[in-house]
């Protein structure tokens, strides 16, 4: 301000502040409501993402060891081949063995070798994905333990009820459709007429007010705040009515284009969209539980015939190889049980790691994959 040709400074300090009043009745106002909707997605987003991760890694630390397995199965079976030719050709100087006695050893010597170097490249191969996945060096040594199956029995009823309350995709939906209802109710809150009530006090170095209203700072109605206003300054006041002001304002608009009510069309619109994807979630999330429940039963049932056939083949190559010594069966049926027992041998550690993946499969579709659950 300039006043005689000097400059005059006003100094104030000003402070303000808006509170919702479903706040003063312990309610949430709706645009907190929406804004913590936004917080409450990001997370759950972020806990679908790390259930999906380590759902990934579980897999590929199963690789790993069915990869190992393998291997140990692979040596396990060229050491047995490597026996038999052996034995072949001590035999055939003997003169007690067939070209076919002997060219078959040769081949399954050299079969068994192939499949030992592809069980050694599978195993390496597996060893770098995980390692990748976690960010570690190539060359880190793990300490991988195979789990056992618990043959653990579920409800499927339970499951699914489970399911439909924990998963994140399904609390992630509950939440844009309560969402969506909230920003329906502002649409249709701007319809109403606006108000604003504020009452004034000043004197010479001070002013306040406090008021309610339902006006944004464009005019257009929403909800109810208490709006409150202090202010000091070096500056001072003059000819203020001793007992304050009081001052009502309304405000209605009466002609908008319409935008108001395309607004709330619009959100109608997307409140019945989320509806509907909701109860498709719930189906195709039952569906997904159901199928998950009958695959672990079916892969138990896999496993107990599988170990019953591993028993069967390995008992059945004993016998063979008996009747072979004392020349009873010819030397193919000893080759043809060492490639039963071997694939045996393989199907059995397939059928444990299947087993093992469909019961992680059902966790993860009953929203169960947590780290905690994985840390003793």
């Amino acid at each position: 301000m300039a006043t005689s040709g000097k400059t005059e400074t006003v100094i104030g300090l000003e402070a303000n502040r808006s509170v919702p009043l479903a706040k003063l009745w312990g309610v949430q106002s709706l645009n907190d409501q929406i804004t913590e909707s936004n917080r409450t997605i990001a997370l759950l987003t972020a806990d679908e993402q790390e259930q999906l991760l380590i759902y990934n890694i579980i897999k590929m630390y199963q690789a790993e060891i069915l990869t190992e397995s393998a291997l140990k199965i692979a040596e396990n079976n060229y050491q047995r081949s490597k026996r038999s030719y052996d034995e072949i050709l001590t035999r055939s100087k003997l003169g007690l063995t067939t070209v076919t006695d002997e060219t078959g050893a040769e081949a399954q010597l050299a079969s068994a070798s192939s499949t030992l170097n592809r069980a050694r490249y599978q195993y390496r191969n597996a060893q770098l994905k995980l390692r990748q996945t976690l960010g570690l060096d190539p060359s880190e040594s793990l300490k991988l333990m195979a789990p056992q199956p618990v043959f653990a029995e579920y409800e499927l009823q339970h499951l699914t009820e489970e399911a439909l309350r924990e998963r994140p995709d399904m609390k992630q939906a509950r939440e844009e459709l309560q969402q969506a209802r909230n920003l329906l109710e502002l649409a249709r809150l701007a319809q109403r007429i606006g108000l604003s009530l504020d009452w004034t006090f000043e004197r010479e170095h001070f002013e306040s007010s406090i008021g309610i209203s339902n006006l944004d700072r464009s005019g257009a109605a929403e909800e109810w705040y208490l709006n409150g206003n202090a202010e000091l300054k070096s500056e001072k006041n003059r000819n203020y009515p001793k007992d304050g002001t009081l001052t009502l304002k309304l405000s209605l608009n009466l002609w908008d284009g319409e935008v108001r009510k395309q607004r709330i069309r619009e959100a109608e619109a997307e409140v019945e969209r989320l509806e509907q994807a909701l109860k498709k979630l719930e189906k195709d999330i039952t569906l997904e539980v159901e199928s998950a429940y009958y695959e672990y039963l079916n892969q138990q049932d896999q496993l107990r015939s599988s170990e019953l056939q591993l028993k069967h083949n390995q008992i059945y190559l004993e016998a063979t190889e008996a009747k072979f010594r004392a020349g009873l069966v010819p030397f193919k049926d000893v080759l043809d049980a060492q490639v039963v027992l071997n694939q045996s041998e393989n199907d059995y550690q397939q059928t444990l790691h299947d087993v093992y993946l469909a019961e992680i499969s059902l966790q993860k579709v009953c929203g169960r994959l947590r780290l905690a659950n994985f840390v003793e």
